[in-house]
């Protein structure tokens, strides 16, 4: 009986050993014909910025296979991992994977970098950099309509700590400047100021906006909003040298030491038709993005959380009337202005305005 048993336990072990051998056989020939089997072709995906691409088939085609079709070369010919690496190499290239599929077709896809910003250091480089701070060439083949930052102080690759923290404002700012039609449009280009804060040149307007650090950047674009929107009509675009949206429930505006009214009406009807396109934008347009465009909301701003700074530029602090920013009338004047605005370089836009 027990040998019996014996032979049973036997004949079962050389059954699984030969169907193991069997298996065995069929992935050795099935790797061996798969090595010695031919490209039939090659499928490259571009993952680009929209419209815009700064990495093309021609730059792929060039790496993968240079002066030479891949179709009919041996699958063993290519060495994909180096081939994602090369690819990698060039800075608009956020990652490449390369394989074959079981019909011995090539595929190559290419995912490229998005930039968010354009920066202009203060010994004249320019560049783009992406939401990882990587630093990105500027592409003969195309150019992006992005916010444009000038005076970024180094050119370093390694960046100070100081440097770091500016970096993470202008993100920041850049990205909630995108994200708004109306803002991309008015907004041509941040200076960086030696304190590293911002000051905003306008697209319609003469005048300049300080805006500070890039700390709690939607409540100074809300205040900003509602400067455009409530108080330019009454008072005209020209009249304000600088309009200054750092300080919180307040808006600091420093007059003009002369009275200049030349096209200030076409500039404030440009402003009010900026306005309307954009919000037109917003109300009849699907969102293609993640994270949704917020809507002003001025009436949620009483007389007792925004107010206007009326000051001179002619004098070392505010003139002291503080005028609501919601409801701007004479019942509205208040004396002393709570907050003196500190002397900025701010000017008219300046005639070396670097544009994109």
């Amino acid at each position: 009986m027990a040998k019996k048993i014996n032979i049973k336990r036997v004949l079962t072990a050389m059954l699984w050993v030969a169907m193991a051998s069997g298996v065995v056989v069929l992935l050795v020939a099935a790797i061996g014909k798969k090595n010695n089997e031919q490209c039939k072709g090659i499928e490259i995906d571009i993952r680009g910025v929209g419209e815009y691409y700064f990495v093309d088939k021609t730059d792929v085609m060039n790496v993968v296979s240079p002066n030479r079709s891949v179709k009919g070369r041996a699958i063993t010919g290519f060495d994909l991992r180096k081939l994602e690496e090369t690819l990698e190499k060039n800075l608009w290239v956020k990652d490449a994977e390369l394989f074959f599929d079981n019909k011995a077709i090539l595929h190559v896809k290419v995912e490229e970098r998005e930039p968010i910003a354009r920066i202009f250091a203060v010994n004249g480089n320019s560049y783009y950099i992406d939401s990882a701070f990587a630093k990105l060439p500027l592409s003969p083949k195309m150019s992006v309509k992005l916010p444009v930052f000038t005076g970024f102080p180094t050119d370093a690759v390694k960046l100070s700590k100081a440097d770091s923290t500016l970096m993470q404002y202008i993100k920041q700012v850049s990205l909630f400047i995108a994200k708004d039609s109306f803002w991309t449009a008015q907004i041509a280009q941040v200076d960086i100021t030696p304190n590293r804060t911002f000051e905003m040149v306008p697209t319609v307007g003469s005048h300049v906006i300080i805006f500070g650090n890039g700390e709690n950047v939607e409540a100074k674009f809300d205040r900003l909003m509602i400067f455009y929107r409530n108080i330019l009509p009454k008072v005209g675009l020209n009249k304000y040298e600088s309009v200054n949206v750092q300080y919180e429930k307040q808006v600091i505006g420093m007059r003009r030491g002369a009275d200049n009214r030349i096209d200030s009406l076409q500039a404030l009807r440009n402003i009010q038709q900026m306005l309307l396109a954009a919000r037109q934008m917003r109300s009849d347009s699907v969102s293609t993005t993640t994270t949704p465009v917020k809507q002003m909301q001025p009436e949620t701003l009483s007389d007792s959380t925004l107010s206007l700074i009326d000051a001179d530029s002619n004098a070392g602090a505010p003139a002291g009337q503080a005028v609501n920013a919601v409801a701007p009338t004479a019942g509205n004047v208040r004396s002393n202005a709570p907050k003196p605005s500190t002397q900025t370089r701010a000017g008219a836009a300046r005639s070396n305005r670097q544009r994109r």
